[in-house]
């Protein structure tokens, strides 16, 4: 789901207006652009990996 509100990112941790949400959890436009983008044995790819562990699987409206 797309959305133009204001919310926290959950990789970034900054307010943004464009991007995803994945059940409860907000990824930008730029960190998903950056995700997508970063080889697996790039050192910024594990910390992609870490606050994806944040994401929380409950889905609320």
């Amino acid at each position: 789901m797309l959305t133009t509100q204001e919310t926290t990112c959950i990789v970034c941790e900054e307010l943004k207006e464009e991007g995803i949400h994945i059940f409860s959890n907000f990824i930008c436009v730029e960190c998903e652009q950056k995700m997508v983008s970063t080889e697996t044995d790039d050192v910024q790819y594990q910390y992609f990996i870490h606050q994806l562990k944040h994401i929380s699987l409950s889905y609320s409206e």
